[in-house]
C-alpha cells in the first residue's frame, strides 16, 4: 500500500537524516515553487530534483536556469522530465 504524501518539513528532516547516514544524495518531491526554493536552503547536501511532467504531475516543472537560481549547482536533463541539482 502506498504511503500518504508527507509535508515538506518531514521530507527535509528525512533527507538530512539520510545524508548524515551516508546517502550520496536525497530526492524530494516538492509540490510548489516555494517548497522547491526553500529545500536547498534546509538540506546541506546533494539533491536530486525530479521535474513534474507538464499536464500530468501536480508539481512544478522548471528549466535548468530556474533551478540554478534556486541554488542548484549542476543540472542534467533527460527528455525534460528529470533535472538533477546538486549543492557543492
Amino acid at each position: 500500500m502506498p504511503s500518504a504524501p508527507m509535508d515538506s518539513a518531514e521530507g527535509v528532516h528525512r533527507a538530512n537524516l539520510y545524508l548524515q547516514a551516508g546517502a550520496d544524495y536525497a530526492t524530494l518531491l516538492p509540490r510548489t515553487a516555494e517548497e522547491t526554493k526553500q529545500i536547498p536552503k534546509e538540506v546541506p547536501g546533494p539533491l536530486n530534483y525530479v521535474n513534474g511532467e507538464p499536464g500530468l504531475a501536480k508539481r512544478p516543472d522548471f528549466t535548468a536556469r530556474e533551478l540554478g537560481t534556486m541554488g542548484g549547482k549542476c543540472s542534467a536533463t533527460r527528455l525534460r522530465r528529470f533535472s538533477f541539482i546538486t549543492r557543492l
